[in-house]
């Protein structure tokens, strides 16, 4: 039920495993989840390996999600928190309606991307980064005219 922990413990089995770099995902998966189904991780190869690409910010401005209107206010608290728990190094700065994150490069777009995965569960109303916005009422991610150093979240201040 926690996904940092399930990932974190994944990889952790997933590194004992020799030779795993060299072997299909599905293998590799196997050999860590031995699952009833072990084709079953085949049929979803692409789809992850978009969403890692994205949330591992190797494909910059990938990840989007059109999203209903927030049903209740965002708290910056929360969002930090969880920010911490899935990028300890980050410097997070918890703002009134909003959370800075000192992030650049791929880790900029694994966090703003990271927001964008987690903007229904945690308020988010937009994300912006390295020139590009994105907000829940648009899903996509569009030019600002802004070239944001870090990666600024702005949370629904009400439903």
């Amino acid at each position: 039920m926690d996904p940092v922990y399930a990932a974190n413990r994944f990889f952790t089995e997933l590194q004992k495993v020799d030779g795993y770099e060299q072997m299909s995902v599905t293998e590799a998966a196997q050999r860590v989840q031995r699952s009833a189904y072990p084709e079953a991780y085949a049929d979803h190869e692409a789809e992850g390996k978009a969403f890692a690409s994205a949330l591992t910010g190797h494909s910059p401005a990938a990840l989007t999600c059109v999203l209903k209107r927030a049903t209740a206010a965002g708290d910056p608290a929360t969002v930090a928190a969880q920010l911490e728990s899935s990028y300890p190094a980050l410097e997070t700065v918890a703002g009134d309606g909003s959370v800075a994150v000192a992030a650049a490069g791929p880790t900029g777009w694994a966090v703003a991307q990271w927001a964008v995965a987690t903007a229904d569960e945690l308020q988010i109303e937009s994300v912006d980064y390295a020139g590009l916005g994105w907000t829940r009422q648009d899903g996509g991610w569009q030019p600002t005219g802004r070239n944001t150093p870090n990666v600024q979240i702005t949370l629904a201040d009400r439903p």
